[in-house]
């Protein structure tokens, strides 16, 4: 029997990330000020106050995020060069990989649980240039999915700007991996 999966499409423009279920409604809203991220839900009540702090230098940075405020303690560090995106909370562990072709897996305890996808091109401010599609029966962990999507868009995503171009084009990584994509996740 094959699993279902669901959806959910997150638009990003370098201070804010909204995350949109498939009926276009609102779920969350992921705010940058400064070097502090914030996760709001949609009545804008605060879930998550991330700080962000650089270590290394140009080729391998690395970004760590601790939380100032939220219900448990999370840490993620991102790391540039064959980028990924670490999470850890309690006693799980998140991973989220960059690969070639604008594709991202995300996996819990080594085990992949959901893809990201970026469109190639889209004109103009393009409602939504990234899908997130994750197994039904992992609802439970759809918060910490969400929160290393944004981190990882935040963190490796540089081609918005405040998307005023006619036609938009991002090839992806074009570097080395850290793991090749595996196809036949879905």
């Amino acid at each position: 029997m094959m699993e279902t999966l669901q959806e959910i499409f997150v638009s990003y423009d370098l201070r804010d990330i909204e995350i949109f279920n498939d009926q276009e409604q609102l779920l969350y809203l992921f705010k940058k000020k400064g070097q502090l991220y914030t996760l709001k839900d949609n009545s804008g009540k605060t879930i998550y106050t991330l700080k962000k702090r650089a270590k290394g230098f140009i080729i391998v940075t690395s970004f760590e995020y601790v939380v100032n405020e939220g219900p448990e303690q999370l840490q993620a560090v991102f790391h540039s060069w064959k980028p990924r995106l670490k999470l850890s909370v309690q006693k799980d562990n998140f991973l989220t990989i960059v690969h070639k072709s604008n594709k991202f897996s995300l996996f819990k305890n080594n085990n992949q649980v959901a893809l990201m996808t970026k469109k190639l091109f889209y004109l103009g401010s393009s409602s939504y240039s990234y899908k997130l599609t994750f197994k039904s029966n992992f609802t439970e962990d759809l918060l910490l999915l969400i929160i290393c999507s944004c981190l990882t868009i935040v963190s490796w995503d540089k081609s918005h700007s405040t998307n005023d171009a006619d036609f938009n084009l991002d090839l992806g990584l074009i570097g080395p991996e850290y793991k090749s994509f595996n196809p036949s996740w879905l």
